[in-house]
């Protein structure tokens, strides 16, 4: 008799799944977190995080934990429930200034949530609001207060003109332009060959002098004839003789007897 084995494949049991769907009772009072498929029996942990102005209460499981863990042995679904806050929510709301010697300002406080906030920058004399700290330089502005927020309200020296002035036959001056209020700038008045600086038209002689900026300023730089040589160029080229001293186009010209004309430094000039 002929006997034969019959063998018979082995079959891998099928993976069972499930679904765990969370749910929110009000969407605009909190979120939730954990949802997905997960193998049978494998542990899914899930949460809900309320929204400012509100706090969780429970799942609709009556579970009370906000962060749970859960064995997903069936599909589960489950809700999070959230409830508005009996208590009024309140946030601080702190403006500042980059320099308190520029400017003032307002708004500074608590304020209820949901709530708008009116900020605003008050400039000194010689002073200007430029910008807020975020860029917006609306003034005054409302800010939503859904946070606590600080803001710097930005100030800057206004700008004045320097004018500096002079004869530019005689010489030339150095600094005139635009600077900001309470700074310091160096001027300077350079005069020309056969010139010399006398003083400023406020009757200051310092050169170069520094110049204190509180409003536009217009100086004039004073320049004279400056006569050294003169005397050397009589002695030893006139030797005694008469010579004439003329005035051209400002400049002042010695004429000695034999024709030579002299500038006012000693230098033949013909």
């Amino acid at each position: 008799m002929t006997l034969t084995a019959v063998f018979a494949s082995e079959q891998q049991p099928p993976v069972v799944s499930y679904t765990v769907t969370l749910y929110v009772n009000k969407p605009e009072m909190g979120v939730v977190s954990g949802e997905g498929t997960y193998a049978k029996d494998a542990e899914a942990n899930i949460s809900a995080t309320a929204n400012a102005g509100y706090r969780f209460v429970k799942w609709s499981d009556g579970n009370t934990q906000a962060t749970r863990t859960i064995i997903v042995d069936s599909n589960i679904s489950l809700i999070a429930i959230f409830e508005a806050l009996n208590e009024t929510v309140y946030y601080t709301l702190t403006v500042t200034t980059n320099d308190f010697m520029m400017g003032a300002i307002s708004g500074s406080g608590e304020y209820e949530a949901g709530t708008y906030a009116t900020i605003q920058a008050f400039a000194f004399e010689n002073y200007s609001f430029r910008v807020w700290s975020d860029g917006n330089s609306t003034n005054p502005r409302q800010i939503l207060m859904n946070s606590d927020k600080e803001i710097q309200a930005i100030f800057v020296p206004d700008k004045f003109t320097l004018t500096l002035t002079c004869d530019p036959m005689k010489g030339k001056v150095i600094g005139s332009g635009k600077y900001p209020y309470d700074s310091e700038v160096l001027i300077e008045a350079r005069p020309r060959a056969g010139y010399k600086f006398l003083n400023w038209s406020d009757g200051i002689g310092d050169n170069p002098r520094t110049v204190y900026i509180d409003g536009d300023i217009e100086l004039e730089a004073l320049f004279v004839v400056d006569y050294t040589g003169v005397e050397a160029i009589e002695e030893q080229k006139l030797k005694g003789e008469s010579a004439r001293k003329i005035m051209i186009e400002g400049h002042l010209y010695i004429i000695t007897p034999d024709g030579k004309i002299y500038d006012a430094v000693g230098a033949q000039v013909k």
